[in-house]
């Protein structure tokens, strides 16, 4: 059986128990963060786990909704290296760079 000292929260049918599962939602959130643009988050949300999250993560949307909604104070200890920010920011412009010719009709 688990140590019982890593449950965190029972969020619907998911257990968000170990520290590998906690560094995901932190990833996702910042990964997401992203792409806010005020006014339009609903789009933000979903241009972001297209392009991104469903690719990278393989979660579903439901799952990803749950990460966006994960308390952020459960998550005070999570610490993403400066080496994969960068990496996300990086893939994130891609993306929308991406989207943007899609949308645009350019080839990409």
């Amino acid at each position: 059986m688990k140590n019982s000292k890593q449950k965190t929260l029972r969020h619907g049918s998911a257990v968000f128990t170990d520290k590998h599962c906690l560094y995901r939602i932190a990833v996702v959130r910042y990964v997401d963060s992203l792409f806010y643009e005020p006014g339009d988050a609903c789009r933000c949300h979903s241009r972001c786990y297209s392009l991104i999250v469903r690719e990278l993560f393989g979660i579903g949307k439901n799952t990803f909704r749950h990460y966006l909604h994960y308390p952020s104070d459960r998550l005070t200890g999570v610490v993403i290296p400066r080496k994969l920010r960068g990496a996300a920011e990086a893939l994130c412009d891609i993306g929308q760079e991406i989207a943007g010719n899609a949308s645009s009709g350019l080839p990409a």
